[in-house]
């Protein structure tokens, strides 16, 4: 632990021992009036599940002393939400978008008015004007004063950027709307809001990485409810600048404890089946080790239809699908000082967890952003009765995953209460393994084979891996992970209408957690949607492993082969 990471600590837990001899529990009573509404906060409906928060803040935990980044395209002020206007962020960017397309706006009504005088022929000019009294002729002429037209362009833009705020806003009620009797309460009521600023929801190169560790040394959790737009044809590998961001913030963020990133996954999945469908292993800004991928799971605890499922998913939590039954959605702040009930899918599902781990680090400031990720694989429930239940796996390491749900649904009470005293997991170790193979891929590609040996990290926690195919079909070609232990995991699935040829590609699994890496490991390939695996090539793979060194009877030898 670093010399400036230990001393914060000590301040930190000084102040909370005092708070804690003062309140270890608490008598609350929330009267904000949308509360029955909030069925995932408080579940009275006949399966019982809920995401368990009463219990959190029951023991007097409500996110105090924590500050959330929402991450998106602005957040309106709202007397039920604390942003702490200090800290906002991309302002000056966001304000230079609009300012353009206010010029836009305004060009485009001149052009409009200019090719409607033209148009006009001179008889009808004539009638027009001779109809008309002269009083009239005055004021019309009087309303269209240049001074006019530009209020008019104005109040469009005006509005247009008055809209644009609802998603960013939206996010924040979930998280923290404050406990003051209006509106709806958010999971940690007690945090404050710090709104960072990007243009635009679809973030592939114009997104501004710094964003990610603006303002570190005080933003704890980053919500981020955008992802890249997918469509089934395209690979966003994870650029320098958001590496270097993201390995910054966790490296250095929080006095040196790492920032929370939590991202949301995307809305374009479907059935294994589907040709349209498309998967988050494709899109490493919100599938990467440094971040949390969430999905969204339903109210009657299916996942949603168009959720996307991966390798890398970490959690799941409550949100609702497009059109769903008033019964069934999510309650949220809405411009205008307003609520809304049009909120929906994994942009939802995210806020959740952040303002869970909110909750967790106002229960123990100490916890690092590893930490975090160590109790959510813990305490999320993987008990889910539906058929649903089947996509769980048990690993070696008797941990129930799935592609669809990650380690299971929030479970917040159980979050927090772990957090208390949960003990820092060791530090980070590294190790990886590479193979050239420059070997035919063909329908007799049984495998693809490659040793870790020596490795220091013997308790896994993220596994990435690095793959270079040449094939005609090489998006069309689904890809199994299999661990020394016999665990499988799907790190490519396929997407029927990728146009792939070179694959070059990075994707995460955090499905072989806990395992011991060292051994075989093994990569089966199958093509899908009518495919074949002639006439290609596998070049290279390159294995890395991410976790700690495991001392204790818990840890897993190495596997027998």
């Amino acid at each position: 632990m670093k010399c400036t990471q230990f001393i914060g600590v000590v301040l930190i837990w000084v102040s909370k021992f005092l708070w804690f001899t003062e309140c270890a529990t608490c008598s609350i009573r929330i009267d904000d009036p949308e509360l029955n509404r909030l069925w995932y906060l408080k579940n009275n409906w006949r399966n019982g599940y809920d995401m368990n928060v009463l219990p959190a803040w029951s023991s007097c935990i409500n996110g105090t002393g924590v500050t959330v980044g929402v991450v998106d395209k602005g957040v309106q002020d709202h007397t039920d939400l604390n942003i702490n206007r200090n800290l906002d962020a991309g302002k000056s960017q966001s304000d230079a978008y609009w300012a353009a397309q206010l010029i836009l706006e305004q060009n485009r009504q001149n052009q409009q008015r200019w090719r409607y005088d033209y148009n006009r022929q001179p008889q009808q000019s004539w009638r027009s004007g001779h109809n008309r009294q002269p009083q009239q002729s005055w004021r019309s002429g009087h309303n269209r004063q240049p001074q006019q037209r530009r209020n008019s362009g104005y109040n469009i833009i005006q509005n247009r950027k008055q809209e644009s705020l609802k998603h960013g806003t939206r996010v924040a009620g979930i998280v923290a709307a404050k406990k003051n009797g209006l509106g709806i309460v958010g999971i940690a009521f007690g945090a404050e809001i710090a709104d960072i600023t990007i243009a635009s929801a679809a973030v592939f190169e114009s997104f501004n990485a710094a964003s990610l560790r603006h303002r570190s040394d005080v933003v704890d959790v980053y919500s981020c409810s955008f992802a890249n737009f997918h469509t089934g044809t395209k690979t966003y590998p994870l650029l320098s600048n958001q590496e270097d961001a993201l390995k910054s913030g966790t490296e250095s963020g929080r006095r040196g404890l790492g920032s929370v990133y939590v991202f949301a996954t995307g809305n374009s999945g479907g059935e294994d089946s589907d040709t349209f469908r498309d998967s988050c292993a494709y899109d490493r800004l919100v599938t990467n080790r440094y971040v949390i991928s969430v999905a969204g799971i339903q109210r009657n605890l299916q996942k949603l239809p168009n959720g996307e499922a991966c390798s890398a998913m970490m959690v799941s939590a409550f949100t609702a699908k497009a059109g769903a039954r008033t019964t069934d959605r999510v309650i949220t702040t809405d411009i205008r000082n307003r609520t809304t009930d049009n909120f929906n899918q994994n942009s939802a599902a995210a806020p959740m967890v952040s303002g869970a781990v909110a909750l967790a680090l106002s229960a123990n400031p100490a916890l690092t952003y590893r930490d975090i990720m160590h109790l959510l694989v813990k305490t999320s429930r993987s008990d889910l009765t539906n058929q649903y239940r089947t996509n769980f796996v048990r690993n070696a390491a008797g941990i129930y995953v799935s592609s669809y749900f990650g380690f299971g649904l929030l479970d917040i009470g159980k979050l927090v209460e772990r957090s208390k005293t949960w003990v820092n997991v060791s530090p980070i170790k590294n190790c990886r393994a590479q193979k050239t193979f420059n070997s035919p891929l063909n329908s007799d590609s049984m495998f693809f084979m490659v040793q870790v040996t020596g490795c220091s990290a013997t308790y896994i926690e993220h596994v990435e891996l690095s793959l270079k195919i040449d094939h005609q079909h090489a998006g069309q070609i689904q890809w199994v992970l299999v661990s020394p232990y016999g665990t499988r995991s799907t790190i490519l699935p396929g997407r029927g209408l990728d146009p792939t040829i070179q694959m070059d590609i990075t994707v995460l699994t955090v499905q072989m957690w806990g395992e011991n890496p060292n051994g075989f490991w093994k990569f089966e390939p199958t093509a899908r949607f009518g495919k074949t695996l002639d006439h290609g090539t596998v070049k290279s793979i390159d294995l890395s492993i991410h976790g700690y060194r495991c001392l204790g009877q818990h840890c897993l030898p190495p596997a027998q082969q």
